[in-house]
Formats: C-alpha cells, structure tokens, sequence
C-alpha cells in the first residue's frame, strides 16, 4: 500500500493546489437539458467530490449543440452562471473542477450535420473537410 502514498498527497500544479493526485475524467452522463444544469448533474458531480476526486471533468461543447443533446454547453456566455456553480459544487466537496471542451461528434453521427469545430475549417491532417464526413454519409447510406 505504501507505493499508492503519493496518490493521495497534495501535488501542485501551477497556481492551483489539488488535495490528492485522483482525476475523474469528463464523460458524457446525459444529466443536463438543454445546455441546461440539472439536479442530478449536481449531485453526481458533488458525490464525485465527497468521494475524494481532487480534479473532476465537466465536459461542456462550445457549439450549438448542447441546446439540444444532455449535456451543459460552454460557446456562451449565457452558460457562465452554471458553469460556475458545477465548479463551486467542486470546490464544496473538496475537489477541483475543469472544463473538458469536446465536439460532442457522437451525437452529430445519429443523422445530424457535421459542424466545424476549428476557426478554419481545416482539418489536423491539413484537409479543407471534416475527417469525420465520409463516417457521417456512410451513416447515411450514402456513397463516399
């Protein structure tokens, strides 16, 4: 047991001191409406913090599609408020929060239009198309 010690030590990281070395990632709980924050997003995430996480996830898409799937949307700023009060639920339960952007791409593939998720349009391997557009019209039945 000595050898797991150092996970639950303090550790620094810039500015921020966490209690412990334990993350509990960003996933997708379907707990939100709409963008929306919901009670039992709050509570999951604040059991996640009483539970001992010292970094917790919250994963929040910066694109108009968290009006509509479940999960808290991050691309305004209308969704400051209860980003905020997801972080304090952290902070009350001992932890710390951070915000996980994310495209949401496993929604986008149930029919839905492929958005752009960069300022360009340009893909990491340098194409002008989404990587993810030949995924979608197979989806669709329709020839690459």
């Amino acid at each position: 047991m000595s050898q797991l010690n150092k996970l639950f030590e303090p550790i620094r990281l810039g500015d921020m001191e966490l209690p412990n070395r334990i993350k509990f990632p960003a996933m997708t709980t379907n707990y939100a409406t709409g963008g929306k924050v919901t009670d039992r997003l709050r509570n999951f995430l604040k059991a996640r913090a009483e539970g001992g996480a010292g970094l917790i996830g919250v994963p929040a898409p910066p694109n108009p599609l968290s009006e509509i799937i479940p999960m808290i949307g991050s691309g305004d700023d209308k969704y400051i408020p209860e980003l905020r009060e997801l972080a304090e639920i952290c902070r009350s339960g001992g932890g710390k929060a951070y915000g996980q952007v994310t495209t949401v791409y496993h929604w986008v593939f149930r029919g839905g239009r492929v958005a752009w998720v960069s300022p360009s349009g340009v893909t990491a391997t340098g194409r002008l198309r989404s990587p993810f557009g030949p995924m979608v019209r197979r989806a669709r039945g329709q020839r690459l």
